[in-house]
């Protein structure tokens, strides 16, 4: 697990005092390099930052480090978003990109149906 302290204070320690997905902002001078700290790059949805970070907590619950450019901002999300955990990570931490990944699970579904319907069809008269 990333450890790293801003004073006194860990800096884990206080994110997890927070609700999911409540920012703590850190100077840049606090992390000089995520990779360093056990983070890995990462994508998120855009917010204003220029890059992202995750680190896996040893309960499965992640860290999102972003990179605003001027400063960090860090939350924890409710499932990291291993290969394990994607569709969790998805449902409990990103619901829009849930709903449009649902979305379009059920366009897919309605196509599929829809072509085997027409091929049935042109079977069927000859």
């Amino acid at each position: 697990m990333p450890g790293f302290e801003l004073g006194r204070v860990s800096v884990v320690d206080a994110v997890l005092q927070l609700p999911a997905h409540e920012d703590i902002q850190l100077p840049k001078s606090a992390i000089p390099r995520p990779e360093g700290l056990g983070f890995s790059l990462s994508l998120g949805e855009p917010h204003g930052q220029v890059a992202d970070y995750r680190a896996e907590l040893p309960d499965g619950r992640g860290l999102h480090l972003r990179d605003m450019s001027s400063h960090w901002s860090i939350h924890w999300d409710h499932f990291f978003p291993s290969l394990e955990h994607w569709v969790d990570h998805l449902r409990e931490d990103s619901p829009v990109w849930f709903a449009i990944l649902i979305a379009g699970l059920f366009i897919a579904a309605a196509v599929a149906i829809a072509l085997f319907v027409s091929l049935l069809v042109r079977s069927s008269n000859g």
